[in-house]
């Protein structure tokens, strides 16, 4: 992968990494039956490629005023996309010693051969605001929005909200007189989440099915049928989560902790 990262003036960050994936994958079997009648031989060759990137850009701000108040912004632009081709070929009665490279000496067994082709894409976008009084007080709000190429036109995208509070209890100035405890935190948060792994490539887009041939006057015409029953309105899974918790450590955190209460 490869990135670029500037900082054009104090506090600002701007940053732009890309992450190519290649894969090509070629597989070649022959099977011999040492035979005077080569007819049984058979010779099988797969080929596959497949390619995906993902092209992150994030520009950030980060922020103390008058030592006590920090401000973090962050906004970011995400695409990611996935493409595979695959291809198999079987033939049947191929001349010995040829092995795969020479498919056409032998007949082609359409029954078995297949080639297919898939791809996905997705783009996101996101807007996050942290801030902090004296690492006391901490607020953070987040909204997120994911468009995937997975669902029918006017469902592909989710719209996924977040926010948290927090305390350090610990920092309060009456709180210093117990010098055992050296952290102690308080937290409140609900967010929303969207998944589309379980979701195929196509699970939304109607395919067909076949050939059928039916009689038509005095010609038989070439016919397809639904593959399957599809559901253009599906659209992203969707969790949401509140959450309660208090971080804590003792005793110059020899001992540490977390307590989390929370409903999904």
């Amino acid at each position: 992968n490869i990135y670029l990262q500037i900082t054009p003036v104090k506090g600002l960050q701007i940053k732009s990494m890309f992450a190519p994936n290649y894969g090509n994958h070629t597989t070649g079997q022959f099977d011999n039956t040492l035979v005077t009648d080569y007819d049984t031989n058979v010779a099988q060759l797969t080929k596959k490629q497949r390619f995906s990137y993902t092209w992150d850009n994030t520009i950030s701000y980060n922020e103390t005023f008058a030592k006590k108040h920090n401000v973090n912004l962050m906004g970011l632009f995400s695409l990611n996309q996935f493409n595979s081709n695959e291809i198999y070929l079987k033939y049947t009665g191929v001349m010995d010693g040829t092995l795969w490279y020479n498919l056409a000496s032998g007949t082609y067994d359409a029954g078995d051969s297949k080639n297919s082709y898939t791809e996905n894409s997705m783009a996101s976008f996101a807007l996050r605001a942290n801030y902090s009084y004296a690492g006391k007080y901490m607020v953070t709000a987040t909204m997120r929005a994911d468009g995937s190429s997975k669902f029918a036109k006017g469902h592909q995208w989710g719209y996924f909200p977040s926010a948290a509070l927090a305390w350090r209890m610990s920092e309060e100035t009456w709180m210093k007189e117990a010098d055992w405890i050296t952290n102690l935190k308080w937290r409140l948060s609900y967010g929303m989440t969207g998944n589309n792994s379980g979701i195929g490539n196509y699970a939304t887009v109607q395919g067909v099915a076949g050939p059928v041939y039916y009689p038509f006057g005095n010609s038989y015409m070439t016919g397809y049928y639904p593959s399957a029953i599809v559901d253009p309105e599906l659209t992203w899974e969707t969790s949401s989560e509140w959450n309660a918790g208090v971080d804590f450590g003792f005793l110059r955190d020899r001992i540490t902790g977390t307590v989390d209460f929370y409903n999904k």
